[in-house]
């Protein structure tokens, strides 16, 4: 193989589909540091068929065109992560060497009374999380965001207060998890069962908060959505 052909077409790939080498190696499946990437695409050093193979996914192109530069060199950019309710956290999404600064929204999310401030379209500050920490739960920050909760009724898991990462790729509800919901023109942070009607039932962790129920009609309307799943909870203790 010569490794200066096949730095070329790896960096003209990713090019294509509009990738940094920070966003790449960001990636859980790919396992390698930015100094390895730029090595292989400037042809230091010669990367194994199995990196060559996981890479050719992510570019969609052929691992024979990588190698080779035979086959389908065709890449199309990836569809951006989406969120109707945070505005596309990715293009705000900042590196450096050790860590990865997570977008944090003033969206006003209330596990109280359903709160919503609407219209928000840039961050207001990033919150640092360690790399390694985000692969190791396999989370790509470019489908994270970070916004913080208002209310009691999530307590004593999520106190007034605190900030929560918000995992934006998991928008299916699952039993017992907790997500941020859309419900009309409110936000809430609660947790979620599935109910033999097909319904789905929305679970305060404070008991005093009654759980409630939705059926399949309201489900299937276009006024809920399941914004993400929170995934890790920060909160100053007094």
């Amino acid at each position: 193989m010569n490794r200066k052909e096949i730095g070329q077409r790896l960096r003209e790939a990713r090019e294509k589909v509009g990738l940094s080498r920070d966003h790449v190696i960001a990636l859980p499946e790919i396992e390698m540091s930015r100094s390895t990437l730029q090595q292989w695409e400037i042809g230091q050093t010669e990367p194994s068929l199995e990196k060559l193979a996981k890479l050719a996914q992510l570019y969609k192109v052929s691992p024979q065109w990588l190698i080779f530069g035979e086959g389908d060199s065709t890449a199309q950019a990836p569809a951006p992560a989406t969120n109707p309710s945070l505005e596309a956290p990715a293009k705000h999404v900042i590196f450096n060497e050790e860590f990865v600064l997570i977008p944090m929204y003033d969206i006003e999310v209330s596990a109280g009374n359903g709160l919503f401030s609407q219209g928000v379209t840039e961050p207001i500050k990033h919150v640092a999380y360690r790399r390694d920490w985000l692969k190791s739960k396999n989370l790509d920050p470019y489908n994270l965001a970070v916004v913080c909760n208002c209310g009691d009724s999530m307590y004593p898991t999520i106190p007034n207060g605190s900030c929560m990462l918000v995992n934006l790729a998991k928008n299916q509800a699952h039993d017992g998890n907790i997500y941020v919901l859309r419900l009309d023109d409110r936000i809430y942070v609660k947790r979620t069962q599935w109910i033999p009607t097909g319904g789905l039932r929305i679970i305060s962790d404070n008991t005093i908060y009654e759980p409630f129920d939705l059926d399949k009609a309201y489900l299937a309307s276009g006024q809920f959505e399941v914004c993400g799943e929170v995934i890790e909870i920060s909160h100053i203790i007094h």
